[in-house]
């Protein structure tokens, strides 16, 4: 997850860059930057920064990576008020608004993903375009047909494997105590914002269409958490139309961390050809 001590106030590294305070409306975000150039926003998954260190150093060689902790993550406010993605997609328009000047590329993992989407079909008046990381956020099975892996019903050997199938995962026994204390509050976030129902929003696919910036879902190919990866990024890509795409790419659930260079450069290649295409078709509400 990410950074830990939100209830001593301090503030452990997420790997790369600095951490600081902003405003999204009367809420605080802790905010952590890195690299140089036009800004790129991040919106972090369940975990939270501590594991995205290599792929926001990636994306950092072309850009001024901004990641916010959402609400209830890090040191970011716990106000009462928000208690759902609807919730957190409100409160990120005045992110966007307050600290962008310009649209800006908008790159989000699995919880993030779905964060983000909530905020693209309301406007993308600060949104360049949208890179889509494993996300979670719609349902395509039916009713009696599970669509992720119940993290709170099954055990942790086939929660680990369901993120991360046969690749590289985390050496938790590295971690500090801190880290463990932040990953709980992680998932008491995750439990807060996205129980009931389990990861998904039962309107959000009947408005998916309303997103007009070029889109990139990147999904991977041992991806185990979702029931059938290749099939979800293609809903995915269906819901939102013409101007989405998706790409497969080696890793599992968790492929930011475990293909971190492949999704940088994925996403790189994708903000450099879309640019020209929000200009031809003058994109964002």
């Amino acid at each position: 997850m990410a950074e830990a001590g939100a209830a001593t106030g301090t503030a452990v590294s997420p790997g790369t860059g600095e951490s600081k305070m902003v405003a999204a409306g009367p809420v605080s975000l802790e905010e952590v930057r890195c690299g140089s150039g036009r800004p790129l926003v991040f919106l972090h998954g369940e975990d939270g920064l501590l594991f995205s260190g290599p792929v926001r150093e990636a994306l950092g060689a072309g850009f001024e990576v901004r990641a916010p902790h959402h609400p209830w993550w890090g040191r970011s406010d716990r106000p009462g008020h928000l208690r759902t993605v609807e919730d957190l997609s409100y409160l990120y328009l005045d992110y966007l608004e307050a600290t962008l000047d310009e649209p800006a590329p908008v790159v989000a993992t699995s919880f993030g993903a779905w964060v983000a989407a909530a905020v693209a079909v309301k406007s993308t008046a600060k949104i360049a375009s949208l890179t889509l990381v494993a996300p979670v956020g719609i349902k395509v099975g039916d009713r009696e047909t599970r669509d992720f892996v119940d993290v709170y019903a099954a055990g942790p050997d086939r929660v680990r494997a369901a993120n991360y199938g046969d690749g590289v995962r985390p050496d938790l026994r590295s971690l500090a105590a801190d880290d463990f204390f932040y990953l709980a509050e992680a998932q008491e976030a995750m439990a807060r914002f996205a129980f009931r129902p389990y990861l998904h929003d039962p309107g959000l696919p009947y408005w998916l269409h309303r997103i007009d910036v070029p889109t990139l879902v990147l999904w991977g190919s041992d991806d185990r958490f979702v029931r059938d990866p290749k099939a979800y990024a293609a809903a995915w890509v269906a819901a939102i139309g013409s101007n989405a795409q998706a790409i497969e790419l080696p890793g599992g659930h968790r492929l930011e961390e475990q293909s971190a260079a492949a999704v940088a450069e994925a996403t790189a290649d994708f903000i450099g050809t879309a640019a020209g295409r929000r200009e031809t078709t003058g994109a964002g509400r």
